[in-house]
């Protein structure tokens, strides 16, 4: 059709907006201008999936957009590698193209790099763990799909909704996260990259990690290989400001009990460099925090590795313990170390108790979802 025939279905939710250029249901303009770095509007990629709005601000190494899958009938998310210091969309096409031919090796392994990334996740099967649907090369880079869910980061709804929340709540919240996390780390799988921006809210009542990108196969062995630092100040922990000082589980320990912190306390920690010598963390004496839960902490944001909890599954049990928390999560089979006996039937997994979540703004779609409450309203004055 002409530039001027929109797409029946709305880019920004995917209801049938009958080819209106504004969705009557969540507002979305499709006839404001887009980006030439953005992929066109309802182009199909993939052979099955449908270019919609993006979601979020396109980070430095990619853009995500909200897409629809045209076999599954469903909405999904799609991240389009798409490193804008050395690449761009060429010239009246939707194909990426270098910069200059000196920018292709460095293309070339982040794309490998996010091949990666596609093949640890697409392994990892767990509710709160984002799930990779597919993976595939076009346009002149690479694409990976994966599930969508209505909600907001972490990260957005302390800055935008809630500065800072209760212990009794933050801590039950990032349980699941530490599972999610327990989880991948059983699997040799270290995330690296933990931080209230990688942490979403789904509007169905449960938290999920996001975004692998970083991630790390203890195996592959690369330890050697300078890679570009993915460092967020606050969350990363002092190795990976240092090359040759192994990153592993305990530095996802420290990402996480320094989302926990920026979560009760409404501040970020220091940045792991400015705690060597004279520790402002140490000496704030960590304020807002109960003295179980402070230990807790402490440890778990300790600057030396050794001195950390060293995987996800220490740090939860710990939480737990200090806060008095169900237990929540089942052993892998076999490693039951209690004498109830094997015939005792297993707690039905839905029995989890209810996660205090963030009620979060309803989708702006037609159909009512009815959302958890998560964490409790936000009062007027906050």
């Amino acid at each position: 059709g002409d530039a001027l025939t929109y797409q029946k279905h709305c880019p920004g939710c995917y209801v049938d907006k009958h080819q209106t250029p504004v969705c009557p249901y969540c507002g979305y303009d499709e006839s404001a201008p887009r980006s030439r770095l953005f992929l066109p509007h309802g182009i199909i990629i993939g052979g099955q999936y449908r270019v919609g709005k993006v979601l979020g601000k396109p980070g430095g190494f990619g853009i995500t957009y909200l897409g629809w899958d045209v076999n599954l009938q469903q909405r999904v998310a799609i991240k389009e590698f798409l490193p804008r210091d050395i690449c761009a969309r060429a010239q009246d096409s939707i194909d990426v193209t270098v910069h200059t031919e000196h920018d292709r090796p460095g293309f070339d392994s982040g794309k490998e790099q996010f091949l990666r990334e596609a093949r640890i996740v697409a392994k990892l099967d767990h509710p709160n763990i984002v799930r990779v649907r597919s993976f595939f090369n076009g346009n002149g880079t690479a694409y990976l799909v994966m599930d969508y869910y209505e909600g907001m980061s972490l990260g957005d709804y302390l800055t935008n909704v809630r500065r800072s929340l209760d212990a009794s709540i933050a801590a039950p919240l990032m349980m699941p996260v530490l599972e999610g996390l327990d989880y991948v780390h059983q699997r040799g799988v270290t995330h690296r990259d933990v931080k209230p921006a990688n942490i979403y809210l789904a509007a169905i009542g449960k938290p999920i990690l996001l975004d692998f990108g970083a991630a790390r196969q203890a195996a592959a062995g690369d330890l050697a290989r300078s890679m570009s630092v993915v460092l967020t100040e606050g969350y990363a922990p002092l190795e990976q400001y240092q090359r040759r000082t192994p990153q592993g589980p305990w530095t996802d320990v420290y990402g996480l009990a320094a989302t926990l912190y920026r979560m009760i306390t409404g501040q970020i920690p220091p940045a792991a460099l400015d705690r060597l010598g004279n520790d402002p963390l140490a000496q704030s004496n960590y304020p807002g925090l109960s003295d179980p839960l402070k230990s807790v902490m402490v440890k778990a944001l300790a600057v030396k590795p050794g001195d950390r909890y060293q995987n996800a599954g220490e740090f939860k049990q710990a939480l737990q313990e200090a806060l008095h928390l169900p237990v929540t999560g089942s052993a892998p089979p076999g490693d039951d170390d209690s004498d109830s006996p094997v015939s005792a039937p297993a707690p039905p997994p839905a029995k989890l108790p209810p996660a205090p979540v963030v009620s979060l703004p309803p989708p702006a779609v037609p159909r009512p979802l009815p959302l958890p409450q998560v964490l409790a309203e936000p009062s007027a004055s906050d």
